[in-house]
């Protein structure tokens, strides 16, 4: 007689003296139904822990009998069921089993789009390590280059990894460039933007431009404004941060015409930016106005602001920046750890803040700007780091101990 997860099952209720009948009545099912079950059909999962623990037993117990029951049970793959076995273990903290199920669906081939989806429910619950290790395993074994799901594994990947730091961000983003051409038709858009992203966070601006194109296209064929907009303001971004001024007001005029508050409110903000980058420094007063009249929606510029009134000595208005902006800049503070690029406005906000209490004489700026640039160096925000860096060393004393840590600092990422 071949043992069977049922048999084994009816055998061990038999020995502790329990009727099926009365395990029937304790996971609340008929005596029939438990009977057929234990006979011919699959057991269902939820089903074997009721039984496990009507058997004093801990959970897991006959689980690997249930993995070979899967794999056995009438030659098919029973794909569904995996799925659901590798998503219930892992919510359990029952690794081990579940590692031995992934193990032994990459052995028999074929399991990889089923491998993705167990990824995807661990995503989706939070569990992103977890998700983490099956994207990875559909990525180092996925030999289709086209398929579908290796294409959403490596966007997957780059959407958790992308809180972490900028630099994974990027190696993520690089890595999704290959394969964005076979994702999942509403993953495009958002995979086109979040590279531009990270392009950005890098300061690699040919890359926003050449990716924001494309998805300022791929945006405009499917009416999707919101992408061509936000598109359209990095790509502005980048225009005016490689001195094209002419490029980035052409790019700030386009997405100005969009129909909706926040373009025009950036369109406004930016153009003012870039006039002042390009050497109009009477615009640091309409962009000041303007940011006051529109406080609800400053939050993410009030750093550049500060940072322009700082840099041409404009102490009265720095003084008047204070007293207007003080809750957009606790909201700013607040926003800081949920995502690198809120972490960067914080870290251009802190940096002005530093130089403004330095160009004052107090030092404590000096202290602001070392807590500066060890947050940058942790999130591998480059440019921040280096801006900090550079401000310790122009206005702190060779002697002091904000000097020292800042050579300290320069000598460990350099």
């Amino acid at each position: 007689m071949a043992f069977t997860l049922g048999s084994v099952l009816a055998e061990d209720l038999k020995a502790k003296g329990i009727k099926q009948v009365e395990a029937a009545k304790a996971v609340g099912k008929s005596s029939a139904f438990l009977t057929q079950v234990l006979g011919e059909k699959s057991m269902p999962l939820t089903l074997l822990d009721q039984l496990t623990s009507v058997l004093s037993q801990p959970i897991g117990h006959y689980y690997d009998m249930y993995l070979e029951d899967c794999f056995a049970r009438e030659g098919k793959k029973p794909r569904k069921r995996l799925e659901e076995f590798v998503l219930h273990c892992k919510k359990q903290g029952l690794d081990l089993h579940a590692d031995k199920a992934i193990t032994r669906m990459l052995e028999v081939g074929g399991y990889l789009p089923n491998i993705y989806e167990i990824g995807v429910g661990l995503h989706q619950d939070g569990l992103t390590t977890h998700a983490l290790e099956c994207y990875d395993l559909v990525i180092l074994h996925e030999r289709d280059r086209i398929a579908q799901h290796l294409a959403m594994s490596y966007y997957n990947r780059m959407m958790i990894v992308r809180v972490l730091n900028t630099d994974l961000f990027e190696e993520a983003a690089i890595r999704l460039c290959e394969y964005l051409d076979f994702l999942h038709d509403d993953a495009v858009l958002e995979a086109y933007y979040r590279v531009i992203c990270a392009f950005r966070l890098k300061n690699k601006w040919d890359h926003v431009i050449k990716y924001g194109e494309k998805l300022v296209t791929l945006a405009k064929s499917a009416n999707q404004e919101s992408y061509v907009g936000d598109a359209l303001i990095k790509m502005a971004i980048a225009a005016r941060e490689t001195g094209n001024y002419t490029l980035s007001l052409d790019y700030i005029s386009e997405y100005e015409s969009i129909n909706t508050g926040i373009y025009r409110f950036a369109a406004s903000v930016n153009r003012c930016i870039t006039l002042i980058a390009a050497g109009d420094t009477s615009k640091i007063r309409d962009m000041f106005d303007f940011m006051k009249q529109n406080k609800a929606q400053s939050v993410e510029g009030i750093e550049i602001l500060l940072d322009c009134l700082v840099k041409h000595d404009l102490f009265e208005m720095i003084a008047e920046f204070f007293q207007e902006f003080p809750e957009q800049i606790c909201q700013l503070e607040k926003m800081r750890g949920k995502e690198v690029i809120f972490d960067r406005h914080y870290l251009n906000l802190s940096l002005a803040q530093a130089m403004w209490q330095i160009k004052q004489g107090d030092n404590t700026g000096l202290s602001q700007a070392i807590e500066a640039v060890q947050i940058a160096r942790e999130l591998k925000l480059q440019n921040q780091f280096l801006q900090g860096v550079k401000l310790v060393f122009q206005y702190a004393p060779k002697a002091s101990q904000e000097y020292q840590k800042g050579l300290q600092l320069l000598e460990e990422v350099y």
